[in-house]
């Protein structure tokens, strides 16, 4: 998705395909990947939709953490307060100890989250 600025300028917001559609709002997963991965704590991460029946997709994250450094959800989801708007903040963070993309740097967000989920729900009951 390509969107023009006043300065004449053109900037890629991300892929079609892959926008959230959190209420009637759209939200693109590069702008939340951005936000968090400028936190200190976080190597890197993968965003993606999350069923929700009132919202239609919530949005979800899966994040590592550099070595030696700490993060929890409740901090991550506080330092992205005062940087991103409160519809695209994420509802659940997943702390990953393994990569989250392949070797090509390419993930596939929606194989993810699936995997994420049925984990949940097997360690959650």
């Amino acid at each position: 998705m390509i969107h023009g600025r006043q300065e004449g300028c053109l900037y890629l917001a991300g892929r079609v395909d892959e926008v959230l559609n959190n209420g009637r709002l759209k939200v693109y997963p590069e702008e939340i990947e951005q936000a968090i991965l400028a936190h200190p704590a976080i190597e890197d991460c993968v965003v993606f939709p999350l069923p929700d029946p009132l919202s239609f997709q919530a949005i979800g994250a899966a994040v590592t953490v550099a070595a030696g450094l700490e993060c929890s959800e409740d901090s991550l989801r506080t330092w992205l307060a005062g940087r991103i708007s409160e519809h695209k903040l994420p509802v659940r963070v997943w702390f990953q100890s393994q990569p989250l993309r392949a070797g090509t740097g390419k993930v596939n967000r929606q194989a993810l989250a699936e995997r994420l989920l049925a984990v949940s729900r097997i360690t959650e009951g």
